[in-house]
This record gives structure tokens, C-alpha cells and sequence, in this order.
């Protein structure tokens, strides 16, 4: 969400019929279903443009009134394009500056000013870059300015567009997410077993203790999973989300982590090791998908039932030893 626009984008937003004063100024309105993001992702890169999209300043997490401006980048012009998926699944296309000179790169906005606002949580871009013009998007962006919201018809036309740019292999995608607000949701959940904020300053606290130990973990019971699978609940969820930010932010951004997964004594030794695994597995995985984390700063292991966090057999000592437990390794 994005509100305070000056210059060009407020035209844009005068336009597109938006209200200044609204709190959810640019993608009220669009009323898409959640998987709107996963139809994007699923298009598939045909023509290797080498394009890249980011937040101006490589950023990964703003605050409530941050400005707000994405850079493309790619080692051919073309046709560029955005869409933004806020964390409701609300859909949006935007057209960036002139990127048909690719080594000079691409902003939206170009000119004036967008402010991060509610609602918070995770927000993605697509950065689209077509050898010819999306015939679609340029009919749903005419007279606005350089924005729209899509509703649900409108995003079947841009879904048109991507699929035939695709299947002609004159398409190619990039994105980058980022959290809005991420710290103030956090702080709002009492369900969240450890927040952002809090694992920064326990990890910088280590590093600047004179005692410093060479690991931090914590022991995590609130990334959950589907009973007797590797698939993340929503629950869980939640709660990597708060490791994700850690992780991006610029106090740990060079730190690496251990993933290692833990199981409860019932059932096999052996499931119950391979169940580990795969769930640790599950949760790096994750990681490098939502939060653009290399590979190579995420250890996984899978512990299975070998070092419980609690020796007796209660349940709730079971659900205690039942955690994938996050371990920054300082350096």
C-alpha cells in the first residue's frame, strides 16, 4: 500500500478515480483472490532478458510511511511492466519509466513519490520486460496515468498477455518481495512466539557481549506444519515470516543460520528422522523463496528425536520438542 504521492503519480492517482485521503490509496479495490500471486509466478520465463527488480536501495523491509521506488534492471531493452500483490492478494499494474535503453534501467515512479502504507505484512513486485508491447496492459494503463488496480476481469486480460508472451518466448519476469510494517503486526500477535525486533537485538546482543558465544538459537514450537507433513501451516508461517525479516535486515543481513528440525518420540526413529529433514528443508526453503536468501547462508539439518528440548514424555512436553530451532552462527 502506498499513500502521500506528489508530483506525476498523484495525477496518476486523480486518474485512476483514487482518494487522496484514503488509507489504502493505490490497490483499494481490486478484490482479488489470494492466488493471484502464485498465477503470476507460474508463467514462465521464456526469453532471458536478465532482468532484475528491486526496491530502490536494495531494501527488504518498510516502515509505515517510507518512500517507496523500484529500479529495473536488464542486459536488453524492451517493454517493462509492473504488477504489485499486496499481502490481501489485491493486484496492480503499473508502467515504469522508458526502458527500452536497457543499461540506463527503468523506476517507477519516475518522478514524484509513493509512502508505504497499511495494510501491512508481505508485498510483492513482478517486473515484466516483452520484446513487444502487452497489448492488454497498454489498454487497461491508457489514460491512467501509469497505474491501475485489476479486479478480477482485468487480471484475466493481463494473465492473457503473460501467457502468450510466454508461449512466444518473447517474455521474461523477475520479482523481489518485502515487508510493510512487518515489526507492528508482529507486535499485534500474541501468538508469535519470538518477533523481528526481538531476534535482532538478541543476535546483536550476543555479538556484542563479551562473553560471545559462536551460536544464538531459538527454539521454535511456533513454526508448525500439517500434522505428519513438511507442509508449513499458516500459523507457522507467521512466525518464519519474523525470521525471514531478521534475516534481510541490515543488522544480520550477512549472517547464515542453521535450520535443523526436531521430532517428538512417537512413532519410528526412522520416519521420524526423514520427517525432520524434509520439514527443515521446508522451512529454507521458504526462506530463499519469500525473502531472496542465498542458499548458500542456510545450514539444514534434521535431528529427528535424538535431542529433545524436554526428557519427560507429557504432552506437552512432546509438543515442546516438536520445533524446527533457528541457530545464527556468528562469525
Amino acid at each position: 500500500m502506498y499513500t502521500g504521492m506528489t508530483g506525476s503519480t498523484r495525477t496518476i492517482l486523480r486518474k485512476s478515480g483514487a482518494c487522496l485521503a484514503a488509507a489504502s490509496l493505490l490497490w483499494a479495490g481490486a478484490s482479488l483472490a489470494s492466488g493471484s500471486l502464485q498465477e503470476i509466478q507460474a508463467v514462465n520465463a521464456t526469453w532471458d532478458a536478465d532482468l532484475v527488480v528491486a526496491l530502490e536501495g536494495g531494501k527488504k523491509q518498510l516502515g509505515l510511511g517510507d518512500e517507496v521506488r523500484y529500479h529495473l534492471s536488464a542486459a536488453e531493452g524492451g517493454y517493462c511492466y509492473l504488477l504489485h500483490v499486496d499481502t490481501q492478494g489485491n493486484a496492480s499494474v503499473m508502467q515504469p519509466s522508458d526502458c527500452s535503453n536497457a543499461a540506463s534501467g527503468s523506476y517507477f515512479p519516475a518522478s514524484g513519490t509513493l509512502k508505504a502504507s497499511a495494510p501491512e505484512g508481505k508485498e510483492t513486485v513482478v517486473a515484466v520486460i516483452s520484446q513487444k508491447p502487452l497489448g492488454n496492459f497498454d489498454a487497461l494503463l491508457r489514460d491512467t496515468g501509469g497505474y491501475k488496480a485489476l479486479d478480477k476481469a482485468s487480471f484475466s486480460l493481463v494473465m492473457s498477455d503473460l501467457n502468450a508472451g510466454s508461449a512466444a518466448h518473447t517474455l521474461d519476469l523477475a520479482k523481489t518481495s518485502y515487508w510493510v510494517g512487518a515489526e507492528q503486526v508482529a507486535m499485534n500477535d500474541p501468538e508469535l512466539q519470538y518477533t523481528t525486533r526481538g531476534i535482532i537485538r538478541k543476535v546483536v546482543e550476543s555479538t556484542e557481549s563479551e562473553i560471545t558465544s559462536n551460536e544464538v538459537s531459538f527454539p521454535v514450537q511456533q513454526i508448525n506444519f500439517e500434522f505428519g507433513s513438511d507442509e508449513l501451516a499458516e500459523d507457522g508461517i507467521r512466525q518464519l515470516n519474523e525470521f525471514g525479516a531478521a534475516m534481510v535486515s541490515p543488522e544480520l543481513a550477512s549472517m547464515r543460520l542453521r535450520v535443523a528440525g526436531h521430532t517428538d518420540d512417537l512413532g519410528e526413529a526412522a520416519y521420524n528422522q526423514d520427517l525432520s529433514e524434509r520439514r527443515a528443508k521446508s522451512v529454507a526453503a521458504y526462506l530463499e523463496e519469500n525473502f531472496d536468501i542465498n542458499s548458500n547462508r542456510l545450514d539444514v539439518v534434521g535431528l529427528g528425536e535424538e535431542e529433545p528440548l524436554v526428557t519427560e514424555t507429557s504432552r506437552s512436553a512432546r509438543e515442546q520438542n516438536r520445533r524446527v530451532e533457528m541457530v545464527f552462527l556468528v562469525e
